[in-house]
């Protein structure tokens, strides 16, 4: 009877620490802050820019070129030799042969059905290349979306080598507005999960930053500038889309989390708690537009992190490390990414003032108010862009040396001979 006794005691606890042990779990937890909900965008067949953009590569591949080694090889080739003689990208990069450069033009001609989808998609509202964006889906899918990852790029190297390719021919107008359908399909993949929308969606936004400022190296523009160009230029630097994608992330991550979550480890919740918060956090310093005040806010996110002694800190590089881990690499990144998208605006108005008055401006503020309301400054550093005027040419940089080298933009003497690289 007295065993007994002792049995009915240790169940009774035993179902009361359980009960505690939940009560924890599902207070740890919490709700997801209001800073993360995100639900996708409803997207209809005819707005989906996915399906044109799979269209667009199944033309290549139907085509005789298409989608081969050596053409892509030779695409590269072909954009690095071009943004070289303004000083961009890889200095040290080969030149196509002559026998190479006059397989481009025919490259070219037959990738037409593939131009003609991507010009195409500019009317699109957004882009959504995975049907199901549960968070089970998003997570499992990881190959489809790298080979997604790797069809844009090679879409990009088109887009690129069409833009050069009508400036090598004189064509301004038309490479700008390449470079409008370029800088949509980069703003276009904003609309898809982190690794689409902040992974290649910065490569691609790169990659058409530095072709532009090629172009304007050596080529001068009549006319006021596009503004369909510079609605893209404003959409590539938004950055609601870099916030946008962390939220869409969040949400599945959270969700994920919850369903690996075990009852008899409430650790987890408190951590997972923990993780919410410190991805909430990160969300508002990502919004707030001066600089100073956003360095310092992700700087005391990420202390917290670093200085944490619960196992928060593996517990979140375990299950997001491609989110939480690279926060502020990523987040230079951007800043990079917005730095460049400043740059080319400002390359574009000092072309047109160029164009208008003979000369480019002794300064900046001579663009101010004929040509922008005002200067933008250097995200990198809160600071004004260095310019520097030499007769025929002009230089704009940041003052930051980035992890990806120095970003600025050189303007040279338009009377350069175009038609050789």
């Amino acid at each position: 009877m007295r065993r007994l006794k002792k049995i009915g005691i240790y169940v009774s606890i035993c179902i009361v620490v359980s009960v505690l042990v939940i009560f924890l779990m599902d207070r740890a937890g919490g709700e997801v802050p209001d800073g993360l909900k995100y639900t996708y965008p409803e997207l209809s067949d005819s707005e989906n820019a996915a399906f044109l953009y799979r269209a667009a590569w199944s033309a290549l591949k139907d085509s005789d070129e298409g989608t081969g080694r050596d053409t892509f090889r030779l695409l590269k080739l072909y954009n690095d030799a071009s943004l070289q003689r303004a000083g961009i990208g890889d200095l040290y990069a080969a030149t196509p042969s002559a026998s190479e450069l006059e397989r481009l033009p025919l490259i070219l001609a037959e990738a037409e059905p593939a131009f003609a989808l991507l010009r195409q998609a500019r009317e699109t509202k957004g882009c959504l290349y995975l049907d199901d964006h549960s968070p089970e889906a998003v997570y499992t899918n990881l190959d489809k979306m790298l080979e997604t990852a790797k069809v844009t790029r090679n879409l990009s190297k088109y887009i690129i080598a069409r833009a050069l390719w009508e400036a090598e021919q004189g064509d301004i107008d038309a490479a700008l507005d390449w470079l409008v359908t370029g800088l949509h399909f980069a703003n276009d993949l904003g609309d898809e999960s982190m690794r689409i929308s902040e992974g290649v969606r910065k490569i691609i936004g790169f990659q058409m930053l530095l072709a532009a400022q090629g172009i304007l190296y050596e080529h001068s523009i009549s006319g006021p500038v596009p503004q369909a160009l510079l609605d893209e230029i404003d959409d590539l630097r938004d950055r609601k889309y870099h916030g946008d994608s962390l939220r869409r992330e969040s949400a599945s991550s959270k969700t994920l989390m919850q369903a690996q979550g075990r009852w008899w480890f409430p650790l987890q919740s408190i951590w997972r708690r923990n993780y919410l918060e410190t991805l909430s956090a990160f969300l508002d310093a990502v919004e707030v537009d001066d600089y100073d005040e956003r360095v310092g806010r992700m700087r005391l996110v990420w202390d917290t992190v670093d200085a944490s002694r619960t196992g928060y800190k593996k517990y979140i590089n375990y299950y997001d490390s491609i989110l939480i881990a690279p926060l502020f690499p990523d987040e230079e990144v951007l800043e990079t990414l917005i730095a460049h998208a400043d740059l080319l605006e400002l390359g574009l108005f000092l072309r047109a003032y160029e164009h208008d008055h003979g000369a480019f401006p002794e300064t900046l503020a001579g663009l101010v108010p004929e040509y922008l309301p005002e200067i933008p400054e250097d995200p990198l550093n809160g600071k004004e862009y260095y310019y520097e005027s030499m007769g025929p040419r002009a230089t704009i940089a940041s003052e930051v040396l980035t992890m990806r080298g120095g970003v600025v933009i050189h303007l040279g003497p338009t009377s350069l001979d175009a038609s050789t690289l």
